[in-house]
């Protein structure tokens, strides 16, 4: 009967034990009526009375709604979350945010995944792509090398022959993803092509700039062997505790782990060798 049309539903009288609820919830706030707030809001204040003290806050329309402060009901548990907020904020607490560590078989193929990114609406995230020095040593003397580039690095970095890398002592101008963005036009995705151009344009290393700017990407693209390598993971700083590890074509992570653990000897190594040992043996 009562979702009948134009059926009005009769309210029952509240109970005793209703209206103690009621008052109860009440208690501690004077309640005025409308026109009493529009007095009180004319002489420019109002006034909340309680049983406990009087409090005079200033009103004015203008004012922006928030919680109120100067009610009894509100000024316990509010209170206290917000000071819990506020601590959380002193002591320097972040939400964890992982890191997404990408690994391919090839570099070939992170240049096709970094295309890809690039036509997504995430195409701006904070990337970094790591790289061995092959891809990404720019020093004349350093890239021209053979199979020696690492040490030839490593004797420049440590100055043995009083020489030092220019280009590496310029890694801060490539070290902030704010700087490579907005101060080098680099707003989408990049290819480890366009950093070592840019790298080589401002006179910065590609290789270590790719390092500093791990620390503040979203995403890393690098090698299997990179995540797979401990002493690679030790050496380049990489951290896979509690970050989200993806690995593409991982049908290949066997054949990888096989190589890194593989040493290959061409038959020249093993004459030079033999040859070395001779000429011990000879003058010993």
């Amino acid at each position: 009967d009562d979702f009948q049309v134009d059926k009005k539903r009769i309210r029952p009288l509240e109970t005793e034990q209703q209206v103690r609820k009621r008052h109860c919830f009440a208690k501690g706030v004077q309640l005025v009526d409308a026109l009493e707030v529009y007095n009180q809001r004319k002489n420019g204040e109002l006034t909340v009375n309680s049983e406990k003290s009087v409090k005079t806050t200033p009103f004015s329309p203008q004012t922006s709604s928030g919680s109120c402060t100067e009610c009894s009901c509100s000024s316990g548990k509010d209170t206290g979350k917000d000071t819990g907020n506020t601590k959380k904020k002193e002591n320097g607490d972040r939400i964890f945010i992982p890191k997404i560590f990408f690994g391919t078989r090839t570099h070939k193929q992170i240049s096709q995944i970094t295309r890809e990114l690039k036509r997504t609406v995430h195409s701006s995230v904070p990337m970094t792509i790591l790289s061995s020095r092959d891809y990404t040593c720019i020093h004349p003397v350093v890239s021209s090398s053979g199979s020696n580039r690492n040490e030839m690095c490593v004797e420049l970095l440590e100055g043995k022959h009083g020489k030092s890398c220019l280009y590496y002592h310029g890694v801060h101008k490539l070290s902030e993803h704010h700087a490579v963005q907005s101060a080098h036009r680099m707003y989408q995705a990049w290819d480890i092509e366009d950093l070592v151009g840019l790298g080589k344009k401002l006179r910065a290393c590609p290789y270590f700039a790719a390092r500093e700017l791990m620390v503040g990407a979203d995403i890393v693209f690098c090698p299997y062997n990179y995540l797979l390598d401990p002493q690679i993971r030790e050496s380049m700083e990489i951290k896979l505790k509690d970050q989200v590890v993806i690995l593409d074509e991982a049908h290949n992570i066997e054949d990888c782990a096989r190589e890194s653990v593989s040493y290959g000897v061409t038959e020249s190594q093993l004459r030079a060798a033999r040859e070395e040992l001779d000429f011990m043996v000879s003058n010993n």
